[in-house]
């Protein structure tokens, strides 16, 4: 999936526990309320939270494979 929209040969994920931020709360309710949008086409927590994206594409117009 990440081969699709980057150009970099390897890739590192990491996962941290959302005590160890307050933050990371805060961003995955902004990426959950995207991902609904785009899904689901329920704007209801992307209307809360519009004025605060500066961009967003979609990531799986780029390339002919897609991975599910």
């Amino acid at each position: 999936m990440v081969a699709q929209v980057s150009p970099c040969a390897s890739h590192r994920v990491a996962f941290w526990p959302a005590a160890s931020d307050p933050c990371l709360q805060v961003v995955d309710y902004c990426v959950w309320a995207i991902q609904r949008k785009w899904e689901r086409k329920d704007l209801r927590s992307y209307d809360l939270i519009r004025d605060k994206i500066e961009s967003e594409f979609d990531v799986w117009s780029i390339g002919r494979e897609h991975y599910y």
